[in-house]
């Protein structure tokens, strides 16, 4: 599972992704540890809104992590950031 991946792609605390997702921070840590499956439907809401494919939550995505550089990439540039800044 990659959730935990997404958020930290997202650069959010995993307090802050499950309040956004609607669960108990304690309900996303045990999906993000994979003691809880995650129901379908907060699958769909997830790849829904951050933009990205369920079998790319679910590792069934083969080619998922050759995206993560250029979406890193992306993000910052969206976000106005430069290289320096996030050196610091």
């Amino acid at each position: 599972m990659k959730l935990r991946q997404l958020r930290h792609m997202l650069g959010l605390s995993q307090l802050q992704f499950a309040e956004d997702l609607g669960v108990a921070q304690n309900t996303l840590s045990n999906y993000e540890s994979e003691k809880r499956q995650i129901p379908l439907d907060l699958l769909k809401r997830i790849a829904e809104r951050y933009d990205v494919t369920i079998d790319y939550l679910t590792d069934s995505d083969l080619i998922a992590d050759d995206r993560i550089p250029g979406a890193l990439i992306n993000e910052r540039v969206r976000s106005g950031l430069s290289l320096q800044d996030l050196s610091k």
